[in-house]
This record gives C-alpha cells, sequence and structure tokens, in this order.
C-alpha cells in the first residue's frame, strides 16, 4: 500500500513482500527475525518509491514500536559502502 492507504494486516514471509514491492521502500511493523537477527517477514505498513515517504509513516505509528525498513532491490554495486545514521528522537 501506498503511504496513507490502508490495508488488513496480513503478515508476510519477506519473500512474499520481495515479490509484491520490487525496487520499493518497506515499512514492516512487528519483523520477525531468524537466526542472526536476519529478517524474515512482518506486516508491511507502508510501501513507497520515495523512502521519505516511509519515513513520515513511521511517525504515524503508536511508539513503542518495533519495525523495520528495508529497500527491496539493489541499493549499491558490490563493493561499494553505505553508511546509515537514522536519528528517532524528537
Amino acid at each position: 500500500m501506498k503511504t496513507g492507504e490502508s490495508m488488513a494486516r496480513q503478515y508476510q514471509t519477506l519473500e512474499e513482500i520481495e515479490n509484491c514491492y520490487p525496487n520499493e521502500w518497506v515499512l514492516i511493523d512487528e519483523p520477525a527475525t531468524g537466526g542472526c537477527h536476519q529478517l524474515i517477514g512482518g506486516y508491511v505498513v507502508s510501501h513507497d518509491l520515495d523512502k521519505t515517504a516511509i519515513f513520515e509513516a513511521m511517525k504515524k505509528l503508536p511508539r513503542p514500536y518495533n519495525i523495520a525498513v528495508r529497500y527491496i532491490g539493489d541499493v549499491i554495486e558490490p563493493g561499494e559502502e553505505i553508511l546509515l545514521n537514522v536519528d528517532l528522537v524528537q
């Protein structure tokens, strides 16, 4: 669902999420994790091509929350690195 649309909560595996939202940012509520805390599924709260929309949707969730944000697609070329700094304090 794009940010702002409503959707019945339905658990999806990571494979289902990847198939439904290619090349999109996905906000996942109550993420399920496997060994080494690897994401294996959860409830998609929002998805969008624009990551800013995902962070706006995140602000609307009740706190405290347990969420994951994931980009479904290739972010960088092999051998490159990304440094992510997220400040959630308001």
